[in-house]
């Protein structure tokens, strides 16, 4: 799924117009117009709060290496550079000594790493 389907999908289940959901988004309206056409593509909170309200939810059962796969065809070129660089950040923040997630600490430095070696190269 795009994201621009998960954008839509959400305007069209919450019943509000597209200058209330923009506002719902903190976006203008004419920028979820070009969300939903896929002219632009949303910023990652964008997207988390789309997929929040549809109800949509990741697995979290994902290799290492196949979420550095996934990240490398779903994001690849210097378009994504920013998208594998908000990543980036969102893996450091959570691969931190938070208790409920230590186990994963592991898997998160070995995407870490990969994703890294993606955007380097």
């Amino acid at each position: 799924m795009k994201p621009k389907d998960i954008v839509k999908i959400a305007l069209q289940n919450s019943g509000l117009s597209q200058e209330d959901f923009a506002k719902l988004l903190g976006k203008s309206q004419p920028m979820l117009s070009k969300y939903i056409s896929g002219r632009a593509i949303p910023p990652t909170d964008v997207i988390i709060l789309c997929m929040n309200r549809c109800g949509f939810q990741l697995s979290l059962e994902i290799s290492a290496s196949a979420l550095a796969d996934r990240i490398r065809t779903d994001f690849s070129g210097t378009a994504f550079a920013d998208v594998r660089a908000a990543i980036n950040q969102i893996l450091d923040s959570i691969s931190g000594p938070n208790d409920t997630i230590t186990y994963q600490s592991s898997r998160l430095e070995r995407a870490k790493k990969e994703l890294y070696e993606t955007t380097t190269t």
